[in-house]
């Protein structure tokens, strides 16, 4: 009986994909029927489309060197929020442009993007938040957003966040501050042995200067999965945070 049960889910597999074969396009597969194949193996609807919207998002972008130290120039974080794709995309663009003071650069379909505001009112109610705890956001160049439906109440959300200027300032500032104090220590050294403790403070300040970019990086991250929370609740920033988008 087990094996007739196998060879039945087998030939349901094998006749799947010849139709399968036969609907491709140059696009590739039919969404629907790669659904209808996979339930034919028990995996569920939401699943299926779930791995499908990972995989047209693409990776995420490769660790590089010096991410240990300063954290990744692009902080990414991906949840599954129960909300309509929609409604995902009208909520960021509120937090985004009212609650974090960004300017949206366009919007369209399933994706957005949205660049830091710099000018005096923007910057005077991040500074305020900053106080508070908040506008971790303040230190990032770019945030894009894609959003992918899964279900009629599920959707799936990317948010990238570019911070690359400011991790390439941190690492050229420390490298500069480290190599100077070394040479100079150097230097010292052959002179008057013990003046090579002048090396020690530019080393000191070259290790803060990367662990305050390590703690900034991690705040971006604590954020960005606050802000994908925020927005599956439906939640939308208050009142007094809110400025004229520009």
């Amino acid at each position: 009986m087990a094996d007739e049960r196998e060879s039945s889910s087998l030939d349901r597999i094998i006749r799947r994909a010849q139709e399968l074969d036969a609907d491709r396009v140059d696009d590739g597969l039919d969404d629907e029927a790669i659904v209808a194949a996979a339930g034919e193996v028990g995996i569920s609807a939401e699943a299926v489309r779930e791995s499908m919207a990972i995989e047209r998002f693409g990776p995420r972008p490769r660790r590089r060197m010096g991410d240990r130290l300063v954290g990744p120039g692009r902080i990414v974080v991906q949840r599954t929020v129960t909300r309509p794709s929609a409604d995902v995309l009208d909520l960021l663009d509120d937090w985004l442009t009212s609650g974090h003071h960004l300017r949206r650069l366009d919007r369209g379909g399933d994706a957005g993007r949205w660049r830091k505001r710099t000018d005096v009112a923007a910057n005077a109610q991040r500074a305020v938040k900053s106080l508070a705890g908040g506008a971790a956001l303040g230190a990032v160049r770019i945030v894009e957003a894609r959003v992918a439906p899964i279900g009629e109440e599920l959707s799936l959300v990317r948010i990238e966040a570019d911070r690359s200027s400011s991790r390439r300032a941190t690492v050229g500032a420390a490298g500069g501050l480290g190599a100077a104090s070394l040479a100079g220590g150097a230097a010292a050294a052959v002179v008057v042995p013990p003046l090579a403790a002048v090396a020690v403070p530019g080393l000191v300040l070259a290790g803060a200067s990367t662990m305050a970019a390590r703690r900034t990086a991690a705040k971006l991250d604590a954020e960005l999965l606050r802000l994908l929370g925020q927005v599956g609740a439906g939640e939308r920033p208050g009142l007094l945070g809110r400025l004229p988008r520009r």
